[in-house]
């Protein structure tokens, strides 16, 4: 029953979200959540559904995913549209994007949400996009991390020193996926002592560093996986990746749709047991 609503509700809502007068195309990343957004929509729209994807030819294997949104597109049978993003686009789209926004952000998302909007609206004038999914289902590796951390607290003496002995000098970066499993396997570690575990995982600078209302925290126990993801549905989402892609798109002539972050998808994740929905080892 729960997967039988959760699949009329997802069907309802892409639904409404096509219903335009322009082309309606799809960012399709290769993810779980635009693809489901694909499935749906390649069934209900009318047309043949345009999908657009960011490709990386200079080498990205932390980010790229555009193998995965191939095969979706074949098994779909849209029409795809990959769009390489090279080193030296990467000053022209960014001094443009900047130049957009009306104030300082430092998420490099932002480049990418310009390049490829810019593509996009020469082909469409409306684009769905799977942002959403990630803070009301628990996607985010982050949300695997802090569960993984509770439960490797009380190792903490043992773990931390033979993670430390084994891979301390190892690079931990964003540059292949054995490194960036090691930098979020650090951050694991570095936040056994921390009195809030979550920030030191997903922030460069300390919560003390951070100029902001003591009220923006105050509602958000941060040892509560709930409270995490509301923390960053009502946060994170709403004031930077909303923000980014409606800038972005705006500026681009297009408009971006968001299914996931429709109410009806809203309340149903409100029915989930968050914790019982994430795997701690996928």
């Amino acid at each position: 029953n729960d997967k039988k609503s959760l699949k009329n509700t997802i069907n309802a809502v892409v639904k409404s979200h096509l219903v335009s007068d322009v082309p309606v195309g799809l960012f399709l990343s290769g993810g779980l959540d635009s693809s489901i957004i694909c499935a749906v929509a390649s069934k209900l729209y009318p047309q043949k559904l345009k999908t657009f994807s960011i490709t990386y030819p200079n080498g990205a294997p932390a980010f790229d995913e555009s193998k995965y949104s191939r095969i979706v597109a074949k098994l779909f049978n849209t029409e795809h549209f990959e769009i390489p993003f090279h080193m030296e686009r990467f000053e022209i789209s960014s001094s443009k994007a900047l130049s957009f926004i009306s104030e300082p952000n430092a998420d490099p998302t932002l480049i990418l949400n310009y390049y490829l909007s810019e593509f996009a609206s020469k082909h469409v004038k409306v684009v769905l996009s799977g942002l959403g999914a990630d803070e009301l289902f628990g996607g985010y590796n982050r949300y695997r991390a802090f569960l993984l951390t509770k439960m490797m607290k009380k190792y903490e003496r043992i773990i931390g020193g033979t993670f430390q002995y084994f891979i301390g000098n190892i690079e931990k970066n964003r540059n292949s996926l054995i490194a960036n499993y090691i930098r979020g396997f650090d951050k694991i570690i570095n936040s056994f002592n921390k009195e809030n575990p979550y920030h030191s995982m997903i922030d460069y600078f300390p919560p003390d560093d951070w100029n902001i209302p003591e009220g923006d925290f105050s509602n958000f126990d941060f040892n509560n996986l709930e409270d995490v993801m509301n923390f960053d549905f009502n946060n994170y989402m709403v004031n930077n990746l909303l923000y980014i892609s409606d800038y972005m798109s705006m500026k681009s002539s297009l408009e971006i749709r968001v299914p996931f972050v429709s109410k009806e998808m809203y309340k149903y994740a409100l029915t989930i047991n968050k914790k019982s929905n994430i795997n701690i080892f996928q």
